[in-house]
Parts: C-alpha cells; sequence; structure tokens
C-alpha cells in the first residue's frame, strides 16, 4: 500500500503572529536613518531576545521558542513602541527607551496588572518634561486603551469635561455629537456611564490634567469609587499636585491617599538621555562634547528639559561638521536667546 504524504501542520497562530511581528519591526529598523544594525535594535528593545531569535524569527523559524506567551507579549511591546516611533518621525520623535517613557511604561505595567483599590497614576512633569511623548508610548502599549488631552474648558466646565470624556471613550460616535450637543450634560453622562459599563476593563489616560477643576477631580472620584474595571492615569504640570494636596481641594484627598496607586515625578534628562537624544536627532555626526554635556544637562533642567534638547538640536541642524564643546556651547546659546525672547514677548 503507498504511503501518502501527509500535509505539512499549519504553525499555531501565535507563531504566526511572532513571525508577523518580527518581520514588522524590522521594516520600521531598516527603515531608520541611519539604518540600524541587529546588536543596535537589541541594545534599544531587549525584547526582542538574541540576534540568533531576532533574525530566526524574520526568516520564520520559531521551532526552538518555547511559545508560553513570553515571547508574544514582548514582541508585542516593541512592536507597539515602533509604531509610537514611526508616528513620531517628522519634526518631534518619540523615543520609547529614554528615562520618562520607561519609567512611565513600567509604572502603568503595574497599575494594569494590579487587582484591588489602586487604579490611578499620577504623573508630574515640567515644561518639556517628556509626559505626552511617554503617555503616547504607553498608551500604544496597552491594547484598548484610549487617551484624551483636557484643555482650559475643563476647568471652567465640568459638563464640557464629561462631553469630552464620553466622546474620547467611544460613549458617543462623531456622527451623533451634534444631537448631542443640543442636549444637556446628563445625555453625555449617562452615555459615559454605560460605556464604563460595558467595557471588561478600561484605562483611561488623561494628559494635560492640570486642567482639571476641583469639580472635575470629584467627578472622576465618583467613578473610581463606582467602578473597579476603570483605572485612570492623570498627567500635568506641577500644579496639577498642588491643587490635589491643597487644603481648598477637600474632595481630592481620597483621590490621592485611598485610590492612588503612585505618583511619579518626571525628571529632566540625564547626560546619558541627553547623548542618546543628540545622536537620533543627527545622525552620522561625531559628539566630541567633552564637560559641555554636563552644562547641557544642567541648562535643561532650567531650561525645559526635553523641550530644551530639542531646541538645541534644531541649532546643531543647520551645521554638517562634527560636533565639540564649542560647537555645543554656541547652539545652547542661541537655543536660551530665542527662549528669553519669547518669554518677553509673552
Amino acid at each position: 500500500m503507498q504511503n501518502e504524504t501527509q500535509p505539512t501542520p499549519e504553525p499555531p497562530n501565535e507563531t504566526l503572529e511572532l513571525i508577523d511581528l518580527a518581520r514588522a519591526i524590522q521594516v520600521w529598523q531598516n527603515d531608520q536613518s541611519p539604518k540600524l544594525s541587529n546588536e543596535a535594535i537589541l541594545k534599544r528593545y531587549p525584547g526582542l531576545g538574541s540576534v540568533k531569535t531576532y533574525t530566526k524569527l524574520i526568516t520564520g523559524d520559531a521551532s526552538r521558542l518555547d511559545m508560553d506567551g513570553a515571547w508574544l507579549r514582548d514582541y508585542r511591546e516593541v512592536k507597539a513602541m515602533t509604531d509610537v516611533a514611526a508616528l513620531g518621525k517628522g519634526d518631534d520623535p518619540i523615543y520609547s527607551d529614554l528615562a520618562p517613557a520607561k519609567e512611565v511604561a513600567a509604572q502603568i505595567k503595574a497599575l494594569w496588572e494590579g487587582r484591588g483599590n489602586d487604579r490611578i497614576l499620577i504623573i508630574q512633569a515640567g515644561t518639556g518634561g517628556g509626559k505626552t511623548k511617554a503617555l503616547e508610548c504607553a498608551h500604544a502599549l496597552i491594547h484598548g486603551s484610549r487617551l484624551i488631552t483636557a484643555d482650559v474648558m475643563w476647568n471652567l466646565s465640568t459638563s464640557a469635561m464629561i462631553g469630552d470624556l464620553c466622546i474620547g471613550l467611544g460613549g458617543v460616535l462623531d456622527k451623533d455629537r451634534e444631537d448631542f450637543d443640543k442636549r444637556t450634560s446628563c445625555a453625555y453622562r449617562s452615555a459615559l456611564l454605560k460605556r464604563i459599563i460595558g467595557s471588561k476593563r478600561m484605562l483611561v489616560f488623561i494628559d494635560e490634567a492640570h486642567h482639571l477643576s476641583a469639580d472635575g477631580i470629584d467627578f472622576l472620584k465618583g467613578l473610581n469609587n463606582a467602578f473597579k474595571n476603570l483605572y485612570i492615569v492623570l498627567a500635568g504640570m506641577d500644579t496639577l499636585w498642588n491643587r490635589l494636596t491643597s487644603d481648598r481641594w477637600q474632595q481630592a484627598k481620597q483621590l490621592i491617599y485611598n485610590r492612588g496607586m503612585a505618583t511619579i515625578h518626571l525628571d529632566p534628562p540625564d547626560a546619558k538621555d541627553a547623548t542618546t537624544f543628540l545622536q537620533r536627532r543627527l545622525p552620522g555626526r561625531t559628539l566630541d562634547l567633552g564637560e559641555a554635556l554636563k552644562e547641557l544637562v544642567a541648562e535643561a533642567r532650567q531650561f525645559g528639559a526635553y523641550a530644551f534638547l530639542r531646541r538645541v538640536s534644531k541649532k546643531l541642524l543647520k551645521g554638517t561638521e562634527d560636533i565639540d564643546a564649542d560647537t555645543l556651547r554656541n547652539a545652547m546659546r542661541l537655543a536660551k536667546k530665542d527662549i528669553t525672547t519669547n518669554r518677553k514677548a509673552a
């Protein structure tokens, strides 16, 4: 009896997804200028494993990997971070391996993986401190999370805040917004509550949270008390914490002390992050900064943290030569001149 050739079984869905993720990450890697070597991308994203593992996955070979879910989780995280970096490829790239993004990502994971009453994270940073970019990276890591940006109207009107939250969380579709705007804020509130109730778990990032009013904080506290499936991340300037701890904001006390998971303050860049930032912004140019690097870090603390690094790098982009201490000092001088000129104009 002739033996029939058995068809080769299809790899499991998890294996196929892992291979697709590796190949998608390689596309991003090859799109970088200058191109990232395998060693460089693994240093930036250790979750990819070894060079051997990464390259074998790209070729479609996952035979020696223990498919316990850890590899898939790690590669999903790296893919999410490269997606965020790609979105910021224009004027303002996003670097997910700088200190603010790494610190926020670690805290978000702890918040999301926790169980219990600690379901709020408060993030503080000064102007230019990297909180917005860090939130965008963390938002990309948690599938289904929502990122909403507060504005000055939230401080003036709790109804405006509720409406924005409802729309941002998908409680009201854009096509229905005009109809809701003609009704009272109760309609938005009702739709918001239904959206939260209908979700198994919901993580909400609120950027520029220093625009929250006392009543707005009280509303969020009420939501957090009522819904165990709701997790909230508030990110704002230092004025947010000053308000939350003020005696005039007694309704915020429970939010901080009973429901708060953690409060973190994002520090200005250190020498390592400052060097990484300049190297990414100025590819192909040698940095020989000497003592000027310490001066850059000190000036960044005073003049806007990562935003100051952006200003300095833009000044350096106008040249083509390698960058020594004197070149950096001149760029810093020009960047500070722009800042002081803008302050006087304001």
